[in-house]
Order: structure tokens, then C-alpha cells, then sequence
């Protein structure tokens, strides 16, 4: 009997939440609300920045990150040579900067890719296996190399 008891006033309490869940007014979800800090007139990396380091045809893609006050951004390099269509010469490239708007500077990089090679006659892309870098991902998360803690 003082089975059947629990099991009834568990069934009946189950049914009272249930209800209230059913009753109980939904709560819309909020909407990002975006505000716009600082704007430029020129691109933060332009091409007295990107020539340098033979990237012709800017960025595609890519991903921006802040760690520990430093700003980096993970890019789908351009044109690695001036008479190859933009996107048939790709390579991942890491730059960063101590402020959002800049100035901005090339780390290292990423990825080389085979087209840097077969097209541009790089040597950096030989013997790649990949022919293009496109939306290269940074993961932060720790690492041996670097020495960086646990997330």
C-alpha cells in the first residue's frame, strides 16, 4: 500500500509541474544589440602592410581572436603572386596587434599550400599536400609548445 501511495503522489506531483511548465509564460530570447566603437576610413591592414610579405589580393575569411590583451587574427592569405588569379594562391597566415584598429603584424606562417609552388614557383609550397588554405580555424587551447594553461 505504501508503495502505491508514492507512486501516486509522484505521478500527481509530476502533473502538477507539468502543467506549470505548460502554463508558465515563455520568456522571449534577447537580441544581440551590436554598437559600433571605432571606424576607419582605410583598411587596418592595407596593402603597405600585405606586399611585404607577397600577399597581392588581401584577405579571404578568417577569424579574429583576444588573448591576454593581444589581438590576432587567423587569414586566408590572397594572391601570393601578382599574375595568378586571387583565389588559386592561398596560404593561412597569423598576424596580431596590441590594439583592434592596429597596427597590425604578420607573425608567421600557418599553412603553405602546393599552388604556392605549382603557380608561383614558391618554395615554400613544395611538396604540399594541400592545394589551397581556405577558412583556416584558430583554436585556443592548451599546448605543450607554448606552454599555455588549461582554458
Amino acid at each position: 500500500m505504501f508503495h502505491l501511495s508514492l507512486v501516486v503522489v509522484l505521478a500527481l506531483f509530476c502533473c502538477s509541474c507539468e502543467a506549470q511548465r505548460r502554463h508558465k509564460p515563455q520568456q522571449q530570447p534577447q537580441q544581440p544589440q551590436w554598437e559600433l566603437v571605432s571606424s576607419s576610413a582605410e583598411p587596418v591592414i592595407g596593402p603597405n602592410d600585405t606586399l611585404p610579405h607577397g600577399i597581392y589580393q588581401g584577405f579571404e575569411t578568417g577569424q579574429f581572436i583576444k588573448v591576454d590583451g593581444m589581438y590576432y587574427y587567423v587569414a586566408n592569405e590572397l594572391g601570393l603572386c601578382p599574375h595568378v588569379t586571387w583565389d588559386k594562391t592561398t596560404r593561412a597566415g597569423l598576424w596580431a596587434a596590441k590594439n583592434a584598429s592596429g597596427p597590425w603584424t604578420r607573425v608567421t606562417t600557418l599553412r603553405n599550400t602546393s599552388s604556392m609552388y605549382s603557380l608561383c614557383k614558391l618554395d615554400a609550397g613544395k611538396n604540399c599536400p594541400n592545394a589551397c588554405s581556405w577558412a583556416p580555424t584558430l583554436v585556443y587551447a592548451p599546448s605543450v609548445y607554448n606552454n599555455s594553461q588549461p582554458v
